[in-house]
């Protein structure tokens, strides 16, 4: 834990703790008084109230950052592990998926095709593959017109438009 110096204020944290519930208990009473002084109508105490309320915030800042540290460590030990579980499951349940589009996105920049597959036997070919390597079968069909190279199962030429 001393790697983060995470207890190189512990003077002022003491000091925080200390002060900080002294100036709440002094701001709670000279609000009662002052708020004692309202009720009877005896008004000689109720300024008191304009002192108080600036002590009790200040006795509030003070004891929270006296204690802040202890809450924060308290606050991520109770959602560090959920946030752990969550992590877990998206990469477990999705990591298929991710694969999947990121090939995807790097065929698409880099310029490639989809990979191929066999009519015949089901092969997946190797890309820039002309014939199969399970059956022999040829993979494009090439028009007698123009000699164009077509998917296996394109009925048309994609380059002048003959059947095929």
């Amino acid at each position: 834990m001393n790697r983060y110096n995470l207890n190189e204020n512990s003077k002022a944290r003491k000091v925080f703790r200390i002060l900080g519930p002294i100036l709440l208990g002094v701001g709670a009473i000279l609000m009662l008084f002052s708020l004692l002084s309202l009720f009877t109508f005896n008004f000689s105490t109720s300024f008191l109230g304009f002192i108080g309320i600036p002590v009790l915030f200040v006795g509030a800042v003070f004891t929270s950052l006296g204690y802040m540290g202890a809450m924060a460590r308290y606050s991520a030990s109770q959602t560090a592990p959920v946030a752990k579980d969550v992590t877990n499951y998206m990469v477990d349940n999705t990591s298929e998926s991710v694969a999947r589009m990121a090939g995807a996105v790097v065929k698409e920049v880099k310029g490639g095709s989809a990979p191929v597959k066999c009519e015949q036997c089901g092969e997946v070919a190797h890309e820039g593959a002309v014939f199969c390597d399970n059956c022999g079968k040829p993979l494009a069909k090439v028009c007698p017109k123009c000699s164009a190279t077509n998917d296996q199962n394109a009925r048309f030429c994609q380059k002048c438009g003959e059947p095929l």
